[in-house]
Formats: C-alpha cells, structure tokens, sequence
C-alpha cells in the first residue's frame, strides 16, 4: 500500500512539471496548439521603423505562415519570410507585438512569440568653445534645447572638450578639470583638478575608469575612477606633448602616444605598468627620425594601427610593440578624421601630389597585411572628395566631399546613394547620419539605408566654432571619428 501511495504521488508530481514545461501557444486560432515553439528578436528599433526576425520552428509539416500583431492589431499576415520591417512607429510610443506561427493547412497546429519596442530617448550633446563656452543638450528628434553648461561650473578655463556619455553620466574637462554631470540634466555630480591636462585631450572611458592623456609639462597618462574623479595611477608616455594624442583601451591595455615624439607606449590597465614603447619611423628613413602621432589609433584582432604625419600607416603587433607592416597612404599629412574599420577592411585618406595641386585619396586597406584593396582619388561619382571617413559599424562607410556626402560600400567601393554636404561634421547612430551644418545652423539627419532626409534640427547657438555632436541613443553613445573615440 505503501509503494502504491509513493507511485500515485510521483506521478503526479511528473504531470504537474510536465504541465509547467515553457509552451507559447497563441489563441489567435482556435483548437489546439502542437508542441512547438520558437524564438522572436527585435534586431532595430528607430524613431520610425523597427526590423524582427524570428527561428524557423522545427515541426513535421512543411507549408508554415506567419503574421504579425502589433498592440493587438494583425498588421501582417501569410508570411513565409523570417523577418518583417514594421513602420509608422513613433520614438514616444511602446509598442507591444507577437509572431504566430501555424500551419497553413491546420491553423489550429500554431504557436507564438512575443516582442517588444520601447521609448526611444535620444539627446545630442555639443560645445562651443568661441562665442558661448558651453555645453549644450539637445533632443535628437525636435532639436529642443533641455539644458546647457556653462564652462565656469566646471572650471576657470574657457574652453570645453567634447563630452564622453556613459548610462546617465557626462564626462569632460575643461582647462586642468575633469568634470561628471547628468547626462539628461546638466546637474554636476563631481569635478576634480588634474595637472597637466587639457580641453584638447579626449576622455575615455573604459570598465569605471576614465583615461586622458596628459598635456605641456611631462605628458602623463592618468587613470581616474569615474564615480569620483580620484587619480588611481599616472604613468610617463614620452616627451612632452605638443599637440592632440591619440589614446586606445583594448582589453587589459591602454595604448597611448606622446604625439610630438613619436612614441607609442602600452600599459597595463589596471596598473599603468609600462609594457613597450615604440617609435614610430619609416622603415627607409636613414636618420632614423621620429614621426608625430597626432591623428587616430585604432585596434584590429592582434594589431595596433596608427597614423603618422609623414604620411604612413604602420600596424604594431599589440602584444610585444614590434612593427608588422607599414603603408604609405599619403603625400603630405593625414586629416584628423581618416581612420575606419569593417571587420577586415581598413579605410584612410591622405592628400596626393604636391602642395600646388593636391587631391584628396581614399584608400580601403585589408587591416591583416597592408594590401590595399580599392582607391579613390581626387574625385568619386565625379565629385571632388575632401578629407574625412565616418564608419558605422556596418558594410558601408561615408565619405564626405565638396557639397555631398556619400555612402559607400566598403568592399568595393561602389556609391550607394549621394546626398546634399554643406561642411562639418558627421556621426552615425542607429541608422542615421547626423550632418553638423554650420553654415546652415543645423543638423540635418539622414536615413543610413537610403539617403533620404528625415529631419533638419535647428541650433540657434551653433557657430563654426561647434564641435561635431556626441549623439546618446537608449543609452548608448556615438561618437565623431576622431583620436581616442572610434566607436
């Protein structure tokens, strides 16, 4: 009697897990649903669109269909793809949707998944260091001013840097200052002296820690802790620095460059440890003359890369600090924005000729081996290119010339669509092109895919001497390509 009491408890503690066992079955259809389930992703949510894409079920019938609800409301129906572009959407609204999956001759063998597209919050961050000495945030998609910073909250000085945003805080320094304030109200959280920096050197930030290259005196390396300010260690890059250096964290590492030598030093993160130090020379110069480091640096699997003033492109091993290819890429020096990577391709852009008729080159690299894949110069689609390359992330790259900007695909170099450039800056985020205008007092912003103009953000403050936005989406920071801050 015993084992019997024990038997019929055990079954039916099987019966209760097996009733508990995860089944997503939608009752969009009626009758009842086959085992089968399967996963729904949300791989974009813009201000206006969103892309899902969802598994194919694995069930013993072979004609499957899917629809699409949004908010209760079918809005697809009879799919066969594994992935839908919804439209229409608004960054204010949420949105809450599911995928059916049934069988198109028994819709009641059927199963779902679920999804969901919340708010978008998107801020644009700028400082003017001319006429007005502030930090400014704006509303990426009405261009309403929310709150501004005047330079005297963080420091004496009058010039500001370009901000760094992580989560809710913004970091930047100004004169020998490093500040933090909220990100969504300007409300200044800590501010801290550090020598020897300056407005010109960017911030990085990287695990808790902010990092920024020292200026004037002895050129130091400083690593901050980024909820106080307080310095956790300095280290010695090289000579003193006369201009803007370049600065890299990749993984246990901080790379950073003395500019005006020449020296590339990497250092352990957590320490400062000096791990080598390198000198950046051609291989062919006899006098064995350093090279100013003043552009970008950027890392590629194994390799460190990095620009030069005389016109080179060297890889270096990131590990020992030993040289494995060098490219020459330009005639005369590089500019401060020609620096992009897409998983092996590297792009960079030089001046060809000699001063009294130079051209603008763009060069697509394979970043392994320095051989060059594809070259533009002078001129693309038969307009003239100026300097400047602004990588997204994905399979095109923009290029920006005399009165347009160009998308790009990367491997070949093809146009892909042009659009109207009156001068200054770019930067990508979530699909769109953020054009700084100055000559226009505006931004106006692009659709990444297609080229189209969205919206055109007025900055009643904006005056030539604006920096280039940091634009901040749910969260997330995108940067303008230029030293310490390839995103």
């Amino acid at each position: 009697m015993k084992l019997l009491k024990t038997t019929f408890i055990w079954l039916i503690a099987c019966a209760f897990f097996a009733c508990s066992k995860k089944e997503i079955v939608t009752s969009t259809h009626s009758g009842t649903a086959s085992e089968f389930s399967f996963d729904c992703r949300v791989l974009l949510r813009s201000d206006q669109l969103a892309v899902i894409e969802w598994d194919e079920p694995e069930v013993p019938f072979t004609s499957i269909r899917y629809d699409v609800w949004v908010n209760g409301i079918l809005v697809r129906e009879n799919l066969v793809t594994l992935t839908d572009t919804l439209t229409g959407l608004s960054p204010d609204s949420i949105y809450d949707g599911r995928v059916v999956a049934y069988n198109e001759s028994n819709k009641n063998e059927n199963a779902s998944d679920s999804f969901h597209l919340g708010k978008i919050e998107g801020f644009i961050y700028y400082t003017d260091n001319v006429a007005y000495n502030r930090i400014y945030c704006i509303n990426m998609y009405t261009g309403a001013q929310l709150w501004e910073k005047n330079n005297y909250d963080i420091s004496s000085m009058s010039s500001i840097a370009r901000p760094v945003v992580v989560n809710d805080t913004l970091f930047t320094c100004s004169g020998r200052q490093v500040a933090a304030m909220n990100a969504r109200t300007g409300v200044l959280y800590w501010n801290t002296k550090v020598d020897d920096i300056h407005n010109n050197n960017f911030l990085v930030y990287e695990g808790g820690v902010l990092y920024v290259n020292g200026d004037f005196m002895d050129n130091t390396l400083f690593a901050l802790n980024a909820s106080n300010g307080n310095t956790i260690w300095s280290a010695l890059i090289g000579r003193p620095n006369t201009s803007q250096a370049p600065l890299f964290v990749k993984g246990d590492k901080v790379f950073s460059s003395s500019g005006s030598d020449g020296t590339i030093a990497a250092f352990t993160k957590t320490t400062g440890s000096l791990l080598w130090q390198y000198t950046a020379r051609r291989s062919d110069d006899v006098s064995y003359n350093p090279v100013q480091i003043n552009a970008n640096m950027y890392t590629w699997d194994q390799l460190l890369i990095v620009q030069s003033s005389n016109g080179y492109l060297q890889a270096i091993n990131q590990a020992t600090g030993a040289r494995v290819w060098e490219r020459k890429v330009s005639g005369v020096n590089f500019s401060a924005n020609s620096l992009g990577f897409y998983q092996n391709y590297l792009l960079a852009s030089g001046n060809e000729g000699s001063n009294d008729g130079l051209q603008t080159a763009v060069y697509c690299i394979q970043a392994e081996t320095g051989t060059i894949v594809w070259q533009k110069t002078g001129t693309m689609g038969g307009k003239s290119l100026t300097q400047g390359i602004l990588m997204n992330g994905n399979a095109r790259t923009y290029l920006n010339g005399s009165g347009f900007v160009s998308a790009v695909d990367v491997a070949t170099g093809n146009v892909i669509w042009d659009a109207p450039y009156v001068g200054g800056g770019l930067v990508y985020a979530e699909n769109e092109l953020f054009v700084s205008s100055p000559a226009v007092n505006s931004i106006t912003v692009y659709d990444g895919f297609t080229g189209i103009s969205k919206r055109t953000l007025p900055w009643e403050q904006y005056t030539t001497s604006t920096s280039t936005p940091v634009v901040m989406v749910n969260n997330k920071a995108y940067y303008p390509l230029t030293s310490g801050m390839l995103k």
